[in-house]
Parts: C-alpha cells; sequence; structure tokens
C-alpha cells in the first residue's frame, strides 16, 4: 500500500474504513478475512476450464474461498496455467519472444473489477472464471449499480462504486484508479494486442465480462510453434 496508514492494528483498520466503533465490518471479511464458513459463503471464486464452447465437460476446476486479494492471485495463477503462450524466435535473438494471450494488464483490470463491484450481500454469490476454447468469461454476482449499462463501460463514464470501502483498499494497494477509465483502458490494450473488445452484459442478476479469443486454436498453435522452435534449435 502507498504510504503509512497507521501506527498498530487498530489505528490501521481504522485508517483503512473497515472497523466502525470498534466492530469490524463486512468489508473486513471480505479483504483480510480468514474464517468464512458458515457466516460468508460469498466470499468464493469458483474456476474451470472446459473442453469444447460449452459447459459438458471439465478439463479443471478449483473452488477457493478467501480474502479478496488471495482470490484474485489465485484467479491469475489459473489463467496462467491455462492460457497458451504465444511466441516465435526471433534472428538475433537469444531468447524467445512471447506474447500473452490476452495482456496481463487488462485481465488483472478485469478479475480486480468483479472483486470490488460484485454484490456481497448475495451469499450465494461468486466470481467465476469460466474458460473455454473460444472464449473467457469472468461472472460476479449482482447487478450493475444505478447509473451503469453494459454500453456505457466502453465510453467515457463516471466510476460508481457499489463497495466503496473495498474499492478504497484496493486503490491504496495500487490496483484500480477512481476515474472510471478501466473499462476503457482495458478496450485499449486488447486492440493494442489485436484482439475485439471485452463483451459487458447483465444475465440472471450477474455481470458478464466475455473476451473472445481462440484459447483451444492458440493452443494447438502454440504446440507447432514450439515443435518447429525445438527442430531449428537442432538442426542448428
Amino acid at each position: 500500500m502507498a504510504g503509512p496508514v497507521g501506527r498498530g492494528l487498530p489505528e490501521l483498520l481504522d485508517r483503512l474504513g473497515i472497523r466502525h466503533k470498534g466492530r469490524l465490518l463486512r468489508a473486513a471479511v471480505v479483504l483480510f478475512g480468514k474464517t468464512f464458513l458458515p457466516h460468508h459463503p460469498q466470499c468464493e471464486l469458483r474456476m474451470a476450464r472446459f473442453r469444447g464452447t460449452d459447459k459438458t465437460e471439465f478439463l479443471d476446476q478449483r473452488n477457493v474461498r478467501g480474502p479478496a486479494f488471495r482470490l484474485l492471485e489465485e484467479a491469475e495463477l489459473f489463467c496462467q496455467r491455462h492460457f497458451p503462450l504465444a511466441g516465435r524466435i526471433e534472428s538475433g535473438r537469444l531468447q524467445r519472444v512471447d506474447r500473452p494471450l490476452i495482456p496481463p494488464d487488462a485481465m488483472r483490470e478485469l478479475l480486480v473489477n468483479a472483486f470490488i463491484h460484485r454484490d456481497y450481500s448475495i451469499a450465494g454469490g461468486a466470481v467465476s472464471l469460466a474458460i473455454f476454447d473460444d472464449r473467457v468469461e469472468i461472472w460476479s454476482a449482482g447487478r450493475y449499480p444505478i447509473g451503469i449499462t453494459p454500453e456505457s463501460l466502453t465510453r467515457p463514464h463516471l466510476s460508481v462504486q457499489r463497495n466503496p470501502i473495498i474499492a478504497e483498499v484496493f486503490y491504496r494497494a495500487g490496483l484500480i484508479e477512481k476515474w472510471g477509465r478501466g473499462t476503457n483502458r482495458v478496450a485499449e490494450m486488447c486492440r493494442a494486442a489485436g484482439l475485439s473488445a471485452p463483451e459487458f452484459a447483465e444475465v440472471t442478476g450477474a455481470v458478464v465480462v466475455t473476451l473472445r479469443v481462440n484459447v483451444g486454436q492458440t493452443l494447438a498453435a502454440d504446440w507447432g510453434m514450439l515443435r518447429t522452435d525445438w527442430g531449428v534449435l537442432r538442426t542448428n
């Protein structure tokens, strides 16, 4: 976090706004909790890699309960495990030049948004990360805040925070700004990487972000490139 926020734990909790009159708020559990059942089941991340383009068959799945920063880390690790890493050998370079499937900063921004803007009052809700052959979906429980629509997220818009205390702690950690530019920046990063801008929607009371990427095709291409690279290395 940027700068000192307090000398001791009680003062730290008060400065972060996650304690009021000596009592910890729900935001404290979301951000730094250690025990989540039975009272806080919604502090959950559900992750799956599906074969093909529907949910018929799992290749991998994992459910994790924990504080928001740990869940963010788990989501990024799951992406690293299942996103292929395309690359090539360039003349004059000893190391292969790698290109991530999705710009890491863009993926992190979307995941952070899911954790700080979801509706934590929905006890059965969670953040879900679903990876298919042709797309990546991020689901978060709750509807869009009043004044925000899926269409507005790809245009200039105000920052409307459903969970301002949680958002403030992520801001202090340097993971977000407060100007409503996050989704616009994601769209710019995706276009710069040759990808379509993310699609935003609201489905059955949940916010859904879809990234159209060829996970399966890229994986096959990456293996082919890897075999080619090794063939070049062996012959040279």
